[in-house]
């Protein structure tokens, strides 16, 4: 797999998590759900990304804390 580039610092994004957790809140008529994707940062200004949004997880708020947290996803 290629690695995302940082526009801003014309660097390779480094991957920090794989299978991190993403919170994907409820919006409009879709639920919240949980997901794993990978979690890439850039190591000159640390921005961050998630890529290879994965399957969906049927876990509920107190198992995904469990495994360390979530990064929470909001629609614009």
């Amino acid at each position: 797999m290629s690695r995302p580039i940082c526009v801003n610092c014309k660097q390779e994004y480094q991957c920090k998590n794989n299978e991190q957790v993403v919170n994907d809140k409820a919006f409009g008529a879709f639920p919240a759900t949980f997901w794993m994707g990978d979690l890439w940062q850039c190591p000159t200004c640390k921005h961050q990304i998630v890529t290879g949004r994965g399957k969906t997880l049927g876990l509920t708020p107190f198992e995904v804390e469990s495994l360390g947290g979530s990064i929470e996803f909001e629609h614009c």
